[in-house]
C-alpha cells in the first residue's frame, strides 16, 4: 500500500437501518425513513452545527440497500488518518462523555443539551420500570441489559445491577423533590445510586442513536475503502446508488427523497410468481406498501422479485 502513494480519501459516513435497536429490518419502508432521518440529523447536529463542516463539500447517497452514506470532500480534510477519523465517531457516539461535568456546566447546546434530553429519557423509562405488570418488568429487564452492557466499558463505574436494586432507583425518582434535583443536573441526590443513573444515561441507545446516528465505524475510519459507485446496482437487493442533494434528505421535507420510488432500476417487463419465505416482511417499491406472511404467494414485476429475492425473502415458484 505504500508504494501507491496514497493522497487522502473522502471522510465517509455509513448509516445503516437494520444497525438500529429499535428498527424492524423487515419493515423496509419504515426502516429507510427511520435511517434517512438519522442521516439528516448527524449533519445537521453534528457535522455542520459542531463540526463546521460546510455544504459545498457535502455529497449524500442512497447506498442502494439500507440506509445513506454521506461523503465529507473539503480537501483540509482529506489527509486525515485513521485515529483522526475515530475521533470524530467518538465524539458523535458519546464516547468518553462526563455527563456530570457536562450537566453541571452552564453551556448550551452540544452534548450537553443531549444529555438533558436523555436524563428526561432514563427518568420517564424509569417510570415504566416502577409499574407492576409486564410492561414494568420487561422495562426493568431493559434497563437492566443497559447497564449490562455498559460494564463493558473500562469507564464504567457500575459492574452489575439486578432487577431488584433497578426497581429501588425506579421508586426513588418518584419522589418530585428528588427529582427536581436530578433534572437540574445533581445525580448525588441519588446517594449509593447515583453512578447507576449515571450509567444509564451514558449508556442509553435510544440517547446516542436518536440523536447521534448510528455510523459504521469501520467506513468512516478506514482510509482505504471504496464505497459503492453511484448509480451502480446493490447486489444485495437490486436497488441503484442514487446521489441526493442535502435539502432532500430530511424525510418529512417539502420534496423529500424516496428510495423505493427513485432507486429502481429500469428492468424488463417480466413477472414471475414467488412464495414468502420469511417470516413477515413489509415492502413497497412504487405503489401502495404491502405487508406479507411466510407463504403468501405473488405474481412479482422484476424489481420486487429481484429485492425479494437477492434479501432471501422469497423464492420462485
Amino acid at each position: 500500500m505504500a508504494d501507491k502513494e496514497w493522497k487522502g480519501a473522502d471522510l465517509i459516513f455509513d448509516l445503516d437501518g437494520d444497525h438500529l435497536d429499535h428498527v424492524d429490518p423487515y419493515n423496509f419502508p419504515e426502516m429507510l425513513e427511520i435511517i434517512q432521518l438519522q442521516a439528516y440529523n448527524l449533519w445537521d447536529e453534528f457535522l455542520s452545527s459542531e463540526f463546521g463542516f460546510k455544504e459545498e463539500f457535502l455529497h449524500v447517497t442512497f447506498s442502494g440497500h439500507r440506509g445513506f452514506h454521506l461523503h465529507y470532500r473539503d480537501p483540509s480534510i482529506l489527509g486525515l488518518d485513521s485515529s483522526a477519523r475515530r475521533e470524530l465517531v467518538n465524539h458523535i457516539r458519546g464516547e468518553g462523555v462526563e455527563v456530570s461535568a457536562l450537566m453541571n456546566n452552564s453551556g448550551q447546546g452540544g452534548w450537553k443539551a443531549r444529555l438533558e434530553d436523555g436524563t428526561i429519557n432514563i427518568l420517564n423509562k424509569l417510570d415504566i420500570a416502577n409499574q407492576d405488570g409486564s410492561e414494568g418488568k420487561k422495562m426493568t429487564k431493559d434497563l437492566c441489559g443497559i447497564i449490562e452492557l455498559r460494564s463493558k466499558s473500562p469507564s464504567s463505574q457500575v459492574t452489575k445491577c439486578g432487577p431488584a436494586k433497578m426497581k429501588k432507583l425506579a421508586e426513588k425518582v418518584q419522589h418530585p423533590q428528588r427529582r427536581d434535583t436530578i433534572l437540574s443536573g445533581n445525580f448525588s441526590v441519588l446517594n449509593q445510586n447515583a453512578h447507576l443513573f449515571l450509567e444509564l444515561v451514558k449508556g442509553d441507545r435510544s440517547l446516542i442513536v436518536g440523536k447521534a446516528g448510528e455510523t459504521d465505524e469501520a467506513v468512516t475510519v478506514d482510509i482505504k475503502r471504496q464505497i459503492r459507485w453511484p448509480n451502480s446496482l446493490n447486489g444485495k437487493c437490486g436497488l441503484k446508488v442514487v446521489t441526493l442533494p442535502l435539502d432532500r434528505l430530511h424525510p418529512e421535507g417539502t420534496n423529500a427523497f424516496d428510495a423505493l420510488n427513485e432507486a429502481l432500476p429500469k428492468f424488463d417487463d417480466k413477472t414471475r410468481e414467488l412464495q414468502i419465505t420469511a417470516e413477515r416482511c413489509v415492502l413497497r417499491m412504487g405503489g401502495d406498501e404491502k405487508e406479507f406472511s411466510q407463504g403468501d404467494t405473488l405474481v412479482a414485476e422484476s424489481n420486487i422479485d429481484t429485492f425479494l429475492t437477492l434479501k432471501g425473502w422469497a423464492k420462485p415458484i
